[in-house]
């Protein structure tokens, strides 16, 4: 349908411009491209721009799920707006380790459509603060890897768990103060 209508598909996560979803779903192809995209519509609007033979103004498809919205704490709209700004991750590096879940693969593709930059060897520093205070490195991690964050937390290194990024995606806001892995 999009391309008989004259538009394309994309061929990553970073080329999307549109996304068309029923609801709101924490899924990684979500979660990335919502940094990425303009518009998140139903498929009612690719069905009717169909039958038209033209693209409908997006904004009267919007997906609307105001559970999911209560749930995460966040506006669809908002985050769409926010994302556009600014990138939530430009200027920083983030290191992810092993186990994470979703996987360290997954999480890349997140994180480079938020603007940030993946690491594949660990930080030996903090880095930089960032003007908008966080720091310029950080590092996603889970239980599972605990001994191997040691070494990140005695360079004064930030430890974060995935929900720095998951939830901090949908909400276009890092909340760096409930994530925080401590040592111990």
């Amino acid at each position: 349908m999009v391309v008989e209508l004259g538009g394309t598909l994309a061929e990553s996560e970073m080329t999307c411009t549109h996304l068309v979803a029923r609801e709101i779903r924490r899924t990684v192809k979500f979660l990335s491209v919502i940094s990425v995209c303009r518009f998140v519509v139903r498929p009612e609007w690719l069905e009717n721009s169909y039958e038209k033979r033209w693209f409908l103004d997006e904004s009267d498809y919007p997906v609307c799920d105001p559970a999911k919205e209560r749930q995460w704490q966040f506006s669809l709209e908002r985050t769409l707006e926010l994302a556009h700004q600014r990138p939530l991750l430009e200027g920083m590096s983030v290191y992810v380790t092993l186990s994470v879940v979703p996987s360290p693969s997954q999480m890349k593709t997140i994180v480079e459509c938020a603007g940030g930059t993946v690491l594949t060897v660990p930080p030996a520093s903090r880095g930089e603060t960032l003007s908008n205070s966080c720091p310029s490195v950080i590092v996603v991690s889970c239980a599972a890897d605990r001994l191997q964050c040691r070494p990140f937390f005695e360079a004064g290194i930030d430890v974060y768990g995935a929900e720095v990024i998951l939830t901090g995606v949908l909400r276009q806001s890092l909340d760096l103060s409930s994530n925080r892995i401590n040592p111990g």
